[in-house]
């Protein structure tokens, strides 16, 4: 799994089941593609953002590591394409 926090307006625009890529920083040539298992309801007030947690395939982690730093792009519907980063735990 690796947990991501959206800005508000990112989280709006994602949906259970989309797929996202997820790169390793320290390999940013690793991809690996996961999907959206959960997403938030709530934005946190302090952070003004939403978390989410992606399901990576087992087998598929591509150097993926708990608790290393990733990038993340999600394409959004209507609004093109966005990055975050995110952690495995």
């Amino acid at each position: 799994q690796v947990r991501l926090y959206l800005p508000e307006d990112v989280a709006r625009s994602v949906r259970r089941g989309d797929r996202v890529e997820v790169r390793p920083r320290h390999a940013p040539t690793g991809l690996v593609t996961a999907r959206v298992e959960w997403i938030s309801g709530v934005i946190d007030a302090s952070s003004g953002t939403a978390l989410a947690i992606l399901s990576v395939p087992s087998g598929r982690r591509g150097g993926l590591a708990p608790g290393a730093a990733v990038t993340v792009s999600l394409s959004l519907r209507g609004a093109g394409a966005a990055s975050a980063n995110g952690d495995p735990p």
